[in-house]
């Protein structure tokens, strides 16, 4: 078998260590084309550099120039010779996964691309998008016949199982969530995580945790939490602390708000962005990491990684019923309305009640049951078995 990935993520050396992982559980040949820049994590732009993870003669990582306009309309350039390789030996099952949209040009130009140069080939897409939108009309076109061509599609979650069928997709769907690197992120023990960072935040060590970390938005709810914070600022069942990981257009109204919450006794940590290798360490460090997302008018939640992640830290996760986020948490007692202050107060009352009793075993088992559901170990195994059936 040979599999190639095309996926603008693939800057990224998380997913590409996934890949890697997926060639040991193949015994394939696994090609990886990734722009030779891009996004990390929505924040920093970041250069495709060789991965440390890429230690196998079966694995070729290929950071080619691309031309983008929007995250669904990627033209891979410099494609030919890396194609051309691909093809040979002619009798190999070759399995092609275009990382994007049935609607997308990228999947569109990739699929012409494989059928000119490879002939035989299975192909893959990815589907992410969990509401319908009103397409122009050549994406509606480009969808149709994707739909047709498409050997599987890889679908995130339900909400986007059930867009394919409803858009009219009739081939074969699998579960194919997003994972966390299980080598960075793993259980920590709080303690030893809060004196690590204590020595660049001033934590209060007796104050319950309570953490967020994303674009600073309306999408991300980021002032949602700040004011719900403050509506209820005597009414915390124990004393809290926040601590905001990110940066964005509200930047300077989370900072006001960050001000006028100290003037009612509640502490408020905002270091900006934290380097990729801090993020354990400030997952570990919290209670509770809220995601309270919220629907706009051009996207609801797709995944919510960062719930994932925290949980396989040991943190407890709470956060909105925007799109795939209710999925990924504990149960319903986990989840508050969007947008909705007092919801999202009796969610959060209830998590800091538990983890004022809470116990290191809690954290421990939480973080076991991330990494069953979510590492990138168990998602690759399971995305080998997938591709080992697929065409037969």
């Amino acid at each position: 078998m040979k599999f190639m990935v095309l996926w603008h993520s693939l800057v990224v050396e998380s997913y590409r260590a996934f890949f890697v992982r997926l060639a040991d559980l193949l015994s394939a040949e696994v090609v990886m084309i990734s722009p030779q820049q891009g996004s990390e994590l929505g924040f920093q732009k970041v250069e495709c550099q060789p991965s440390h993870e890429v230690v196998s003669a079966s694995v070729n990582l290929y950071p080619v120039k691309t031309w983008r306009y929007h995250t669904q309309i990627i033209l891979y350039r410099n494609l030919t010779k890396i194609f051309q390789a691909f093809a040979k030996p002619k009798h190999d099952k070759k399995i092609v996964f275009c990382a994007a949209e049935p609607f997308s040009l990228t999947a569109l130009y990739i699929w012409f691309r494989a059928a000119f140069q490879l002939r035989s080939f299975s192909f893959i897409l990815l589907g992410c998008q969990n509401f319908d939108k009103p397409y122009p009309l050549l994406l509606r076109l480009v969808r149709r016949f994707m739909y047709g061509r498409a050997n599987a599609i890889a679908a995130i979650g339900p909400h986007q199982q059930d867009l394919l069928r409803k858009t009219g997709y009739k081939g074969p769907i699998f579960d194919f969530p997003l994972w966390f690197e299980s080598k960075r992120f793993h259980y920590i023990d709080q303690t030893e995580a809060k004196t690590k960072l204590s020595q660049d935040y001033p934590f209060d060590m007796e104050s319950i945790l309570i953490g967020f970390i994303g674009p600073f938005n309306q999408q991300k709810g980021i002032m949602d939490l700040l004011q719900c914070v403050e509506s209820y600022a005597d009414k915390w069942p124990a004393k809290i602390q926040l601590f905001l990981v990110g940066k964005g257009e509200l930047e300077e109204q989370v900072k006001r708000k960050a001000h006028r919450l100290r003037t009612l006794g509640i502490e408020v940590i905002c270091p900006g962005h934290l380097p990729m290798d801090a993020l354990p360490l400030f997952y570990a460090s919290l209670d509770i990491l809220v995601m309270p997302s919220r629907t706009q008018a051009e996207i609801i939640e797709q995944f919510g990684r960062v719930v994932i992640e925290g949980e396989a830290c040991g943190c407890l996760a709470i956060g909105s019923d925007c799109g795939h986020i209710p999925y990924l948490l504990e149960g319903p007692k986990r989840v508050f309305k969007e947008g909705h202050l007092k919801s999202m107060f009796d969610v959060m009352s209830v998590a800091i009640k538990e983890s004022v009793d809470g116990s290191t075993e809690a954290r421990q088992q939480r973080a076991q049951k991330s990494f069953a559901s979510y590492s990138d170990q168990r998602l690759a195994e399971r995305f080998a078995e997938t591709l080992r059936t697929l065409g037969d």
